[in-house]
């Protein structure tokens, strides 16, 4: 039987950007809807290449991006030497899913304040949230402080951390786990042995079931660890002066992502710098004319929505 806060759930966010497959996105799951949007499973880098040339045609030519989404990069991408055209699809298979995620949390912050957080289903929406992004139910200052939080990445950066992160895709745990940035978990069932792990460590690298849920769960930890408050810091700042975010810039405050520190920061700017990704921040999603459609995962079991 259905929750009462279940069904807020639904009517409070069902206008979200929807993607096919069962996995949670801050609590929820997406599904995919008409032919505007379509996931991309291919077997080689040949037929990688194929699905993708519309999304690199897009890119050349400043376009509107088409809404295809590479579920995993294929084996023999592992082999490939990174030429020019390469990091081209490289780009090409990863630009749709940030944007596509920047837009999912764009729709989800923009119903933030519609909240009654004095009714029993407000308060359960803002549980939810605030449980996605590290945050105390109890704060008073919670809606402020999870719009703080939920907003979006410049492509530009998290191009480069993909990049930088999974060697332009090719690593062990990219292939065989869609890790695109080296997260980490300690449960076995959820993960992959680092090769040269310290005999005393007992993480492994998470793996994920779609290169989406990668970005997906990458970003929310950028806007939920209190490692990376500087950078919500910064970018809160610059939207406020109505500056458009930089890659380059908001990459100064990721010290702590990596044990290489500031190096680890010249690198990323190098990156950006070296491939120019900060056109892809001017980057838009073909826009979508039929009405999307979200399922709660918490009632993946009888309960479904479908468009009118």
């Amino acid at each position: 039987m259905i929750r009462a806060a279940e069904i807020a759930f639904y009517i409070f966010l069902g206008g979200l950007t929807a993607l096919g497959v069962a996995y949670r996105y801050d609590g929820f799951r997406y599904v995919e809807t008409g032919n505007q949007e379509k996931t991309i499973t291919v077997s080689d880098v040949v037929a990688m290449k194929d699905a993708l040339a519309p999304v690199v045609h897009a890119i050349a030519e400043s376009a509107p991006v088409p809404r295809l989404y590479l579920r995993s990069f294929p084996p023999d991408w592992a082999r490939q030497e990174m030429t020019r055209e390469n990091k081209q699809y490289f780009f090409a298979a990863l630009l749709p899913l940030v944007l596509a995620e920047n837009e999912r949390i764009l729709r989800l912050r923009s119903r933030l304040f519609r909240i009654d957080p004095n009714s029993r289903s407000g308060r359960a929406v803002l549980q939810e949230l605030a449980r996605a992004y590290r945050l105390k139910p109890e704060r008073k200052d919670l809606l402020g402080a999870l719009a703080a939080r939920m907003n979006v990445l410049p492509p530009s950066l998290v191009l480069a951390q993909a990049a930088q992160e999974s060697g332009w895709g090719r690593s062990r745990f990219a292939i065989l786990g869609n890790a695109l940035f080296g997260e980490w978990t300690w449960n076995a069932a959820e993960g992959i042995m680092p090769a040269r792990r310290d005999s005393n460590a007992r993480h492994f690298v998470r793996r994920f079931p779609d290169l989406r849920a990668s970005l997906a769960s990458y970003m929310r930890n950028l806007n939920s660890h209190r490692a990376y408050v500087r950078l919500r810091q910064l970018r809160n700042e610059m939207l406020g002066l109505g500056m458009p975010l930089r890659g380059e810039r908001l990459a100064e405050t990721l010290v702590s992502y990596s044990q290489e520190g500031e190096d680890y920061v010249r690198k990323l700017r190098r990156m950006i710098r070296g491939n120019d990704l900060e056109r892809f921040d001017r980057a838009r999603l073909q826009p979508l004319r039929r009405k999307r459609v979200l399922v709660l995962a918490q009632v993946l079991a009888g309960f479904s929505a479908r468009p009118k």
